[in-house]
């Protein structure tokens, strides 16, 4: 567990599988942060509430994206699991 702007932790802590986000700035920002820490294979899981479609258009030609509409009980608003992979 650590932040992906940490830019110390890049060769100490190599490279994943999944990439998770929640709360983070814009999702370009989280996967330019996240780019140093993936493999070929590597996924990012990006929690949002709206579907950032600008967001996901602009990185339509480096990555390919799955969106899950979630429903959290007891909450009356959008939330949406984003899976980037890299194309």
């Amino acid at each position: 567990q650590t932040r992906v702007e940490n830019e110390d932790s890049i060769n100490e802590l190599g490279q994943f599988d999944v990439i998770t986000s929640r709360a983070f700035a814009s999702l370009t920002d989280f996967v330019n942060a996240s780019k140093p820490y993936m493999h070929e294979q590597s996924i990012i899981a990006s929690m949002k509430g709206l579907i950032p479609e600008e967001e996901v258009a602009a990185l339509k030609d480096e990555f390919s994206c799955q969106i899950i509409e979630l429903k959290v009980p007891h909450l009356d608003e959008q939330r949406h699991l984003l899976l980037l992979k890299r194309i």
